[in-house]
């Protein structure tokens, strides 16, 4: 099993699942776009990822087929205000 964590870039366009309380939305990400991966949390194939502040799900399968990691650190700025619960205070 893979297990990918920290920032990638998208080289293709992939499929998320964004949830909210009310309902599940699937979109694409384009390609280009800067994800952060958090491998410690998932749900079985699926993991969690920050894009654009928003909290998405992810297969690690397409992550790993489909983006590369991007070296040296990176500001949090660039992919918009997100707090994991595990973060608050």
């Amino acid at each position: 099993m893979l297990h990918l964590h920290g920032y990638y870039r998208l080289l293709k366009p992939t499929v998320a699942v964004e949830r909210t309380e009310n309902e599940k939305k699937c979109f694409q990400v384009p390609e280009g776009s800067t994800l952060l991966v958090n491998c410690f949390e998932r749900e079985g194939p699926l993991v969690h990822v920050a894009y654009q502040g928003r909290r998405l799900f992810m297969f690690e399968d397409d992550l790993a087929a489909r983006a590369q990691p991007i070296e040296g650190p990176r500001l949090p700025r660039q992919l918009g205000r997100l707090v994991f619960p595990h973060d608050r205070r």
